[in-house]
């Protein structure tokens, strides 16, 4: 059974780094929160001479990590947009709220992830808050800082996104899905 895309199939390129050649990493060129981009300098995406940077797609890591200072931009921005009261952030999670009676998180701000090529992944609020026991929900991304940081895209944020990894033709291409009944 042929999968069912719910969008256009949108792609970039897949970038090398001779350092790490087992990662998958792409060039991001800006983020958007509620459509607003976010005035992240452009050197916080690059990878340096040395590989250390950039950033990279891991299903084999679960939650998103954004270098600062682009993770502190996008927590402002979500945190200046959230329509809820929040409650006090709860372990490694910055941005919390009860989320009990909550039906739809349509409410909720909206990332957006601009990629080279102007390819734009934008996740659903599914993909981005994380269910906590005792109904509360949680931002999903963290921050990651330091000399050797890098930005993480987990497998969280890809869910229900078929992804394909082209490495004969060194591209990403994407389109969001209902993995749950694709293969029904």
């Amino acid at each position: 059974m042929p999968i069912k895309l719910l969008s256009t199939v949108q792609s970039t390129p897949l970038i090398q780094n001779s350092f790490a050649p087992s990662f998958y990493y792409v060039n991001v060129l800006d983020v958007a929160v509620n459509g607003k981009i976010l005035p992240v300098p452009s050197s916080v995406w690059e990878l340096d001479a040395v590989g250390n940077g950039g950033t990279v797609l891991d299903t084999g890591t679960t939650l998103t990590t954004f270098v600062e200072p682009a993770y502190q931009m996008i927590l402002n921005a979500i945190s200046e947009e959230f329509p809820y009261p929040k409650v006090d952030p709860l372990q490694t999670f910055d941005l919390c709220f009860n989320a009990t009676g909550l039906i739809s998180l349509s409410s909720l701000p909206t990332l957006s992830i601009t990629f080279e090529q102007g390819a734009v992944f934008s996740p659903p609020a599914s993909n981005i808050f994380i269910d906590i026991p005792g109904g509360l929900k949680c931002l999903s991304l963290q921050g990651v800082q330091g000399p050797f940081a890098f930005t993480v895209l987990g497998n969280l944020i890809q869910q229900n996104f078929h992804m394909e990894f082209d490495l004969d033709s060194s591209m990403l291409r994407f389109a969001s899905t209902q993995c749950s009944g694709s293969f029904r």
